[in-house]
């Protein structure tokens, strides 16, 4: 049995060097490279995203406007204020400087009597995550 498979291995070596071998003129696809240890490598970390223990804290942002700056009292001024909080929708109030109640709306309208110079102020709240921002509109009452 021995001699029959010698000489079955030199009849196939005796045919591959006679006849050839197209394969054996290519090179062979190689094997991707394995990590040592049998471990993949790290995929690299996104560079867009900020880290996950970084979280930003809630906050509010408001601008406010007038449609007039300054003019003869008793002077009626149209407000508004545009903002957002980043949890919340916010409550909006306008503090007018010169002594009258506060006003709970985004727009609103409010009548200056007196001479003066005056700041009026919006505030966006959200108290159940302690964010707030202000604006202010100067107001200029001259004499009639």
């Amino acid at each position: 049995m021995r001699k029959a498979l010698t000489r079955s291995l030199v009849a196939s070596v005796l045919l591959l060097v006679i006849g050839g071998c197209n394969s054996c003129q290519q090179s062979p696809e190689l094997p991707a490279p394995v990590a040592k240890e049998g471990r993949l490598p790290r995929a690299p970390e996104p560079a867009t995203s900020p880290p996950p223990s970084q979280v930003p804290n809630p906050s509010c942002a408001v601008i406010a406007s007038s449609s007039v700056e300054e003019g003869p009292a008793p002077l009626e001024v149209q407000f508004s204020a545009e903002g957002m909080c980043t949890d919340a929708d916010g409550t909006y109030t306008w503090d007018f400087g010169d002594g009258s109640e506060v006003v709970h709306k985004s727009n609103t309208a409010h009548t200056y009597e007196k001479p003066g110079t005056y700041t009026a102020r919006v505030t966006l709240a959200d108290p159940a995550h302690d964010a707030t921002d202000s604006d202010e509109a100067p107001i200029t009452v001259t004499a009639p």
